[in-house]
């Protein structure tokens, strides 16, 4: 082992390096959870801690890009003299299992990061008689050099004193790390080693589309530590950074999102991972692994790399008929009523009152994010301002519930279905809240053969052939499915239920339903295996028999679940949610569903500040507008983000 010194970093890096910490923490706490097998992390974290399974999440597709990029080089070039440099390695532990777990020879291995890290790397190593002999045998062909990636011409210099071999096949990693070093020191790294090795390959994993929603939560979180993002504003999607490594000489270049990493990824594995832990963050999963690219730079003899590598088109805007303009302005209600909380649902009763019930959001008793069981009365005055009063209730409460359903019953009565308290405890019961003036009751029902408990479900009030108004509730997730495909009747006057003999075409969650001329159209949804679909159906009745039917829609509906939807004539309004197809990634937008002409236009939300984020809200048509209730998440490691405003869309 050669380590190699430089002249100190300048100071105003000295935050990048508290980077390395946090990393290698979440990494062991993904390990610990049996994500991925490593045994070597722990010896370099003095105090673990378990973090929330949508972190050891994010950082195990982050560690499994990493690694399919290191074994498919390895494996390609496996009779060969191969050389592999990681910069800004910090504390990782990829070099160890190749050796300790592998066996791999005749590979040089060279990390470079800040001399402070590789001090405290190498202090770890020689304390460590497990570390100490894996690395003390390899000798010269492993290689510690402190610098700072920024001084070009100093790396060259210890580059070439270790003995590196510009002909040899090279591997580049970048795993995180150009992302925080200025854009013109970037580039003269990346041109360089195109320049330099003839035969070489250039994986960087970075932060890609700053300015959505969550984009503008990722950027104030990395400036909020110190260490704001220098590259991502003027390369900003995966398709600006392909460019901008073929302009500094690469020959081919691919990349892909987290999204379709994972997907990539055998079924077996994927079902693996769905079984390590209680999940439901489906939305903020999604977002944060669109937020995130691996690109792979490859020229010479590393271009035969490119059919082991997992590539991502750039797919193109799907068509749609013009119905309206492609983006739509939203405003933020200027009042003062304060709505925060998700995952929570919503009435609009025929008062003009909204009753919100349940949700995540700020407890004012604990002074913290929680789980809600409070009931909210939502009002809007003839000037268009909303106010909002938190109803007084007797009786039994159905418990701090997200994911729930809630439909009008007339007689300032509303029935609650389903939803979760946590993960793994689902509410299979119903509950009717009857409100007068300020106080609200509530009263569980008993109802014999019940379906099973569910959220993420549908619950859309209609007219039976009876004349019976019957509550037809689809799909959900539950604690033993991760989607259901099943469909309910819920006699409201004879409280009974039915089960219909019709199923939907697939198990669905987080799909959005909406009643018209009898009949409920149901669509989108995520499916069992985590994909969003673009179905679009029809269930109805007639002769008193149910079946389902396809729309048939001009064109199909982009992939999307999580959207909140309500109808107005024949133009059905999908508000939000996850889209999963295009190759910005996890977006939000406006879909317009003309259901006479069976057209539908996608439309851009235009909003007057920050963007918000269009999952886990609720919405309602009140007079000539869209009103936007409540919306957010836990925003990966950055922190949970709720909206604050009641936003509209005028029409």
């Amino acid at each position: 082992m050669h380590i190699v010194y430089l002249v100190p970093i300048l100071p105003c890096m000295q935050q990048v390096q508290g980077t390395n910490d946090s990393s290698i923490v979440s990494k062991l706490s993904m390990v610990n959870a049996g994500y991925f097998c490593d045994p070597y992390l722990k010896l370099f974290v003095t105090k673990s801690s378990r973090r929330a399974p949508i972190i050891n999440r994010g950082y195990y597709i982050r560690v499994k890009a990493v690694d399919h990029l290191l074994s498919a080089f390895l494996q390609c070039f496996s009779n060969q003299h191969v050389q592999v440099i990681s910069l800004g390695a910090g504390f990782d532990t990829s070099f160890l299992r190749l050796i300790g777990l592998h066996g791999v020879q005749d590979c040089h291995l060279i990390e470079v990061d800040f001399p402070a890290v590789i001090d405290r790397k190498l202090a770890h190593i020689k304390s460590n008689s497990m570390l100490d002999n894996i690395v003390h045998p390899l000798g010269s062909s492993y290689n510690l050099i402190g610098c700072d990636l920024r001084r070009l011409g100093e790396l060259q210099m210890k580059l070439a004193e270790c003995g590196i071999d510009s002909n040899s096949p090279t591997l580049f990693i970048a795993e995180c790390v150009l992302t925080y070093v200025d854009v013109e020191s970037v580039n003269k790294l990346i041109g360089w080693v195109s320049m330099s090795f003839l035969n070489s390959a250039f994986c960087t994993y970075e932060q890609i589309h700053p300015d959505d929603a969550f984009g503008h939560i990722m950027l104030e979180h990395f400036e909020s530590q110190g260490c704001p993002l220098q590259n991502i504003q003027v390369y900003p999607t995966r398709l600006v950074h392909e460019e901008r490594y073929k302009n500094l000489g690469w020959t081919l270049v691919v990349s892909c999102d987290m999204n379709h990493l994972y997907g990539s990824l055998p079924c077996k594995e994927q079902e693996r991972v769905n079984r390590l832990e209680l999940f439901d963050e489906y939305e903020e999963w999604h977002n944060k692994c669109s937020h995130y690219m691996l690109l792979y730079a490859m020229k010479g003899t590393c271009e035969k790399l490119l059919p082991l590598l997992p590539q991502q088109n750039h797919v193109a805007t799907l068509p749609s008929t013009s119905l309206l303009l492609n983006s739509i302005n939203v405003q933020t209600t200027e009042d003062s009523c304060v709505f925060k909380r998700f995952g929570h649902s919503s009435v609009h009763m025929v008062n003009g009152a909204v009753i919100v019930t349940g949700g995540f959001g700020h407890t004012a008793a604990a002074n913290c994010h929680g789980r809600l069981d409070e009931t909210l009365l939502l009002s809007i005055s003839k000037q268009g301002l909303w106010s909002c009063k938190t109803l007084r209730t007797i009786g039994t409460n159905p418990g701090k519930l997200m994911y729930h359903t809630t439909v009008p019953l007339g007689n300032d009565r509303i029935l609650l279905y389903g939803g979760r308290l946590s993960p793994a405890k689902a509410n299979g019961g119903c509950h009717v809240l009857s409100v007068e003036g300020d106080i609200g009751e509530w009263k569980a029902l008993v109802i014999d053969a019940s379906p099973e408990p569910r959220w993420r479900h549908t619950a859309t009030c209609i007219v039976d052939d009876n004349g019976h108004q019957v509550l037809l509730i689809t799909g959900g997730s539950s604690c033993t499915k991760p989607a259901l495909d099943d469909c309910y009747l819920l006699d409201t006057e004879l409280w009974a239920f039915q089960k219909l003999d019709v199923v939907l075409p697939q198990g669905v969650h987080s799909h959005c339903a909406v009643e018209h001329q009898g009949s409920v159209i149901l669509i989108g949804g995520l499916n069992s295996k985590l994909e969003a679909v673009t179905s679009c159906t029809k269930l109805l009745q007639k002769n008193k028999q149910w079946s389902i039917e396809d729309l048939a829609l001009s064109h199909p509906l982009p992939p999307s679940y999580g959207m909140a939807a309500t109808v107005h004539g024949n133009i059905v309004y999908l508000i939000g949610g996850v889209q999963l197809h295009r190759e910005a990634g996890a977006r939000s937008a406006i879909i317009i569903l003309d259901l006479d002409t069976k057209s539908w236009q996608e439309c851009t939300p235009k909003f007057t500040g920050v963007p918000a984020l269009l999952h886990g809200h609720t919405c309602h048509y009140i007079g000539e507008s869209i009103f936007i209730l409540g919306g957010g998440g836990n925003c990966f490691s950055f922190g949970t983000i709720i909206n604050s405003n009641i936003f509209s869309l005028t029409l």
